[in-house]
């Protein structure tokens, strides 16, 4: 298809975590780094273009692993998806993989990992989620929530770091991925672990949201997290995509 993508991600391991259990997708660029490494891709948009984040659970050989290998199932698999359902299916496949590695292995029995992803086709982006990291559309600098949190409320109602599905783990419940279908138009997301969401104010998360320039948005979300002691590994994946051919400009696809 015609059209270009513009890509800007980071994934670090935080100030507390000894390990960056956390991995960030790209167009095929997989990462699991502890020293945050920013990166900016710029591309042609093929079909069933594939960008995800993955939070491991189950400690940091577990849940590292976990993470690593769902995205490297997602990036062999998801090109040959051809509508919602196939996705649906996909991710009960990938579910399938992660459980079926950690019994192979005693050090990973009980590993598992939340996955957030866009996939982008010629006429619809499918947005897709099991567990809590989230998926953002920003419009005219609004973050709308795309996502749907997988994880116990408190009191107030408000999502706690408890998780209630994955990728992986017990296989007990069925799995139930969260997918939404938009048309294929010039757009801005916003994927991130809760190692973003969780110590950044909410306030001061819709005010980065407004920086018009992407790698800039990237950055000042890796700093306020940091800023707030980042307790938890911290991945960003920033892209905005145009349809169709336009020059480089840095700004927000209108």
């Amino acid at each position: 298809m015609a059209g270009v993508v513009r890509v800007a991600a980071v994934t670090g391991r935080g100030r507390v975590r000894p390990a960056n259990e956390d991995a960030v997708l790209a167009l095929g660029w997989l990462s699991q780094s502890h020293r945050p490494m920013p990166v900016v891709i710029e591309a042609g948009l093929a079909p069933n273009a594939t960008f995800a984040v993955a939070d491991g659970l189950g400690g940091h050989a577990a849940g590292a692993t976990a993470s690593w290998l769902a995205l490297n199932e997602l990036a062999a698999r998801s090109g040959e998806w051809a509508d919602a359902q196939a996705v649906r299916d996909g991710l009960e496949q990938i579910n399938q993989a992660v459980h079926a590695a950690s019994l192979d292995d005693p050090r990973l029995r009980g590993m598992a990992t939340t996955i957030a992803g866009v996939i982008v086709t010629p006429e619809e982006v499918w947005c897709f989620n099991v567990g809590d990291s989230r998926i953002y559309r920003i419009t005219d600098g609004y973050p709308e929530q795309i996502s749907q949190d997988d994880s116990l409320l408190d009191g107030s109602g408000e999502p706690t770091n408890i998780v209630t599905q994955v990728l992986g783990g017990s296989q007990e419940d069925p799995l139930v991925p969260h997918l939404t279908t938009l048309p294929t138009e010039p757009t801005r997301f916003l994927l991130c672990s809760d190692g973003v969401t969780g110590p950044i104010g909410r306030e001061d998360f819709r005010v980065i949201c407004r920086q018009p320039d992407l790698v800039a948005l990237m950055r000042q979300l890796f700093d306020a997290a940091y800023e707030a002691g980042a307790p938890d590994n911290v991945s960003i994946l920033a892209l905005d995509i145009w349809p169709e051919p336009v020059e480089n400009s840095g700004e927000v696809p209108a």
